[in-house]
């Protein structure tokens, strides 16, 4: 980040903003005099994807003159919706993502989504591997079509031991739902354990954030199924370490 900064500054007459906790880029950005939004510290990049997402959705609206007031309001009312009926009072009878982490409990996760999707199925993979601190895989609809299908057709592992698990949103065509549908037959076929996330509230941004949020619930509640602390990720905190004492022996800059 901080390189590609640097890179950015060095080039001229670009216009930047800054989001920022503090730290090296909001001194680096303060240098230069270019704004710099100013989000709540201590949080983990992964727990302020909100801090960091809507001052850019909120900036870029308003330089493009594109008002998203309604469907920032729209996300925030079902966020509050969806809270209450996931937040941790809630019984994993009446609780989806309880429902869903019990589910993938001991089991290796085969995530799959289609665009605009794809990079929240990205997240929930990541999110799987920081808090619950398991293995899971992504690929996407339709490239998965190309490759990751013909792992059902002679499976190495244990079939009870893998399950599917398939983000869907309402902007899904016709082609899409068509390998969606071949896919699940397979699975079905092949005795393999599938669950379909879906999260049809019909706005974009709404359904983005409305996803991560349950995917997010989920690997929470899976690390704590598996009596695992979802917020330390020591192996990340010890390789950055690791790198910055590389880079300070070899004289190269922090990326």
């Amino acid at each position: 980040t901080l390189r590609a900064t640097k890179r950015v500054i060095q080039a001229r007459n670009n216009f930047i903003i800054g989001v920022t906790s503090n730290g090296e880029l909001e001194r680096m950005l303060n240098r230069k005099n270019y704004p710099v939004i100013k989000i709540p510290t201590g949080y983990p990049p992964r727990c302020a994807i909100s801090y960091l997402t809507m001052p850019l959705i909120v900036t870029l609206s308003t330089l493009s003159r594109i008002d998203m007031d309604e469907d920032i309001k729209y996300t925030y009312n079902q966020l509050i919706k969806m809270r209450e009926n996931i937040r941790r009072e809630v019984r994993e009878n009446k609780n989806l993502a309880k429902a869903y982490a019990k589910k993938i409990l001991r089991k290796i996760p085969l995530i799959y989504s289609y665009r605009p999707y794809c990079s929240v199925a990205v997240r929930f993979k990541d999110q799987l591997n920081e808090n619950s601190k398991m293995l899971a895989k992504f690929d996407h609809i339709p490239e998965m079509n190309h490759n990751d299908i013909m792992l059902f057709e002679a499976i190495q592992i244990e079939k009870e031991k893998v399950l599917v698990a398939i983000l869907r949103g309402s902007e899904e065509d016709l082609d899409v739902r068509a390998r969606i549908d071949y896919l699940k037959r397979i699975l079905e076929k092949e005795n393999i354990d599938f669950i379909e996330i879906s999260v049809k509230s019909g706005k974009r941004l709404s359904e983005i954030f409305e996803m991560i949020y349950l995917t997010d619930l989920i690997s929470y509640y899976l690390a704590i199924y598996r009596s695992i602390d979802p917020t330390p990720v020591h192996l990340i905190s010890d390789l950055k370490k690791y790198l910055a004492q590389v880079r300070q022996k070899l004289g190269i800059e922090e990326q």
